[in-house]
């Protein structure tokens, strides 16, 4: 499960079914609950509160400073087979919206937990679960199902804008007017948030490719399998991948330090990376043996 931490404490799903706060200096448990489940998604810190997804599609919402269960919503028509996740909530003024493994987007009242309204996302494929976190940008809630589309919503009344024909379980990343997909096929895309207009896709050599990080003319993510990647983000050609081991990929997303030019993170096979971002150069560093003919301008190392 992914961590999430808010002002001195820590907040993350453990492996034995409960949902733990800890003290981020010294790692004394605060308090923890019982979700018995094993996955969580990311856990959402609002006013005071706390709110995660479990597997089972249980939302709950608890008071972060003591723990204590205030009110969980639990779907009651999930299908037999889900993907291997689930949605953080997003939380809008006194509305919880949050994405379910039967393909629905809904919105919960803040207060009780109350079913306000739902919107159906799925067109019907295999895998219906909407594990995606969506995200509000300029009035807009972008979210993607599994193996469907991405949508745009309008956020006063959810009406789609836009849906493009790709969809994935990681949340998408905005950087100005371009939106960044990684979806469930082995594609990156970039796209105009505003129409949903491609402007790129880059395809993976195999796996799934983590949520994107960016710098500022570059794109990295890694895949499930076993590379990590750089492309340009303006057209989507590569331009240097890591060799992190045959069936040692990535899951989570890569963090990039601005000021140190430091990239951080960690691989299936339980490594942690961290690489350095180099200046510019002119010429292919001799004896690289890396397939891709890449002229490389920024090199992590």
């Amino acid at each position: 499960s992914e961590i999430s931490s808010f002002g001195e404490s820590i907040y993350f799903g453990g492996g034995d079914g409960y949902l733990y706060s800890v003290q981020a200096d010294t790692g004394r448990v605060n308090w923890r609950y019982a979700v018995r489940n094993t996955l969580v998604s990311r856990p959402i810190f609002s006013n005071g509160r706390l709110f995660v997804t479990a597997a089972d599609d249980t939302v709950y919402a608890f008071d972060a400073g003591s723990g204590e269960w205030i009110w969980h919503y639990r779907r009651r028509s999930s299908p037999a087979a889900t993907i291997h996740g689930a949605s953080a909530p997003l939380v809008i003024g006194q509305q919880v919206i949050v994405g379910l493994s039967d393909g629905y987007l809904v919105g919960l009242s803040l207060n009780d937990g109350v079913l306000k309204w739902e919107q159906k996302l799925h067109q019907g494929q295999k895998f219906t679960d909407v594990d995606a976190e969506p995200i509000l940008n300029g009035g807009v809630i972008y979210v993607s199902s599994y193996d469907g589309s991405l949508y745009a919503l309008r956020k006063k009344d959810r009406k789609v804008i836009w849906r493009f024909d790709a969809g994935g379980n990681k949340k998408v990343v905005i950087d100005g007017r371009n939106l960044y997909l990684s979806s469930s096929l082995g594609y990156v895309y970039s796209l105009d948030k505003k129409t949903g207009k491609e402007n790129w896709k880059f395809e993976l050599d195999s796996g799934s490719p983590t949520e994107v990080t960016f710098t500022e003319d570059a794109v990295i993510f890694g895949s499930s399998f076993q590379y990590l990647y750089l492309v340009d983000k303006k057209t989507g050609k590569g331009r240097y991948r890591y060799n992190a081991g045959y069936g040692s990929g990535f899951r989570s997303r890569p963090l990039f330090h601005a000021e140190k030019k430091r990239l951080y993170l960690l691989s299936d096979s339980g490594n942690f990376y961290c690489f350095a971002m180099r200046g510019s150069q002119k010429k292919r560093p001799k004896g690289k043996t890396d397939p891709y003919r890449f002229f490389l301008q920024d090199v992590i190392r």
